[in-house]
């Protein structure tokens, strides 16, 4: 049983987009859409781009879903059945459309700034 966090925390995936694949693109998010916010301990899920060029790279694409809590992705190594070959599925068709970059967590930083650095977990 995993306790939700007493923050909001969130994985952010990243992915560089091909020039020239923007429908091809839109179809993968779109198909991703349809994935993400049925992922196991998954509150939600928005997408972002950077907007007027303010950004260190323009053509990053970022996903962020909300979990309950950090042992959710504990679930997803365990994934088994449909949604796996769904997930299976988005990676295939991510390939010659979007090249994925570093993942992270993110926290609210009320509540969630480690103890070295004056907060508490």
């Amino acid at each position: 049983m995993h306790m939700p966090a007493p923050y909001r925390l969130y994985y952010v995936m990243t992915w560089s987009l091909r020039p020239g694949k923007m429908a091809d693109i839109m179809a993968w998010y779109q198909q991703g859409m349809g994935l993400w916010p049925r992922m196991p301990g998954v509150k939600s899920v928005r997408g972002f781009v950077p907007q007027f060029s303010l950004a260190q790279e323009d053509l990053r694409a970022e996903v962020w879903m909300e979990l309950e809590d950090y042992g959710v992705m504990d679930t997803w190594d365990r994934l088994d059945g449909p949604i796996r070959q769904e997930w299976l599925d988005l990676v295939e068709a991510s390939r010659g459309v979007v090249t994925p970059g570093p993942a992270r967590l993110m926290g609210d930083m009320s509540g969630s700034v480690p103890h070295e650095a004056g907060g508490e977990l």
